[in-house]
């Protein structure tokens, strides 16, 4: 699931902040891809932790262990 999410975030997240900050030129499409692929590497290992993190939080909060 994890994975999955990632995959989605990063991919619209770089859409826009591309778009943002390029612009639709000659290059975006390139330039997404690779913000995409910077994205993806930074945003992988991060959800993992930040999953981790989330899912004790809840717990210790509610009561209720997760998966």
């Amino acid at each position: 699931m994890t994975l999955f999410i990632t995959l989605g975030m990063s991919f619209v997240m770089s859409f826009a902040m591309v778009a943002i900050n390029v612009g639709f030129t000659d290059y975006f499409f390139i330039a997404w891809m690779r913000g995409w692929a910077i994205g993806l590497a930074i945003g992988m290992p991060t959800s993992m932790v930040v999953m981790r993190l989330s899912k004790k939080m809840v717990s210790a909060l509610t009561g209720v262990e997760l998966r």
